[in-house]
């Protein structure tokens, strides 16, 4: 299942009423960036055609970003219009690394899945990991 979640700011403007939104496929932004953009008051912004270098935005600036339609794993980080963006990350990382060694293990120790053997699972989670981070 695809993770997507919408972001919006609520802010107002010279007396008139702000509500932009935008939807994030964060499969995309994670495979392009490794982690969700902290840049997401100018993606809102560029999306919903407000210009960066305008007051308009440096008053958006100022409100809180609003989370809501959490889809997939993102909905298990979404709870009460917060969204857990760290946790989100390293869980969807967790996932594509388990897809590989899943991959790995089944080429080389025939098993199907290593969701099976949870101790294995663990112990090529962790070797990975410690492998991805001493470089």
């Amino acid at each position: 299942m695809a993770n997507k979640i919408t972001v919006s700011v609520h802010f107002y403007f010279k007396g008139i009423e702000y509500q932009p939104r935008l939807a994030l496929d964060l499969d995309e932004i994670m495979r392009l960036n490794d982690a969700l953009s902290t840049e997401l008051y100018s993606s809102i912004a560029i999306a919903n055609h407000i210009d960066l270098y305008s007051y308009e935005y440096e008053v958006m600036l100022e409100e809180e970003i609003l989370f809501s339609d959490a889809e997939g794993l993102a909905g298990d980080f979404f709870h009460d219009g917060y969204f857990d963006i760290a946790g989100f990350e390293q869980a969807w990382r967790d996932q594509q690394y388990l897809q590989l060694l899943d991959a790995i293990a089944k080429q080389h120790m025939g098993i199907e899945s290593l969701s099976a053997q949870p101790q294995l699972q663990a112990a090529l989670l962790a070797a990975y990991t410690a492998g991805k981070n001493s470089r």
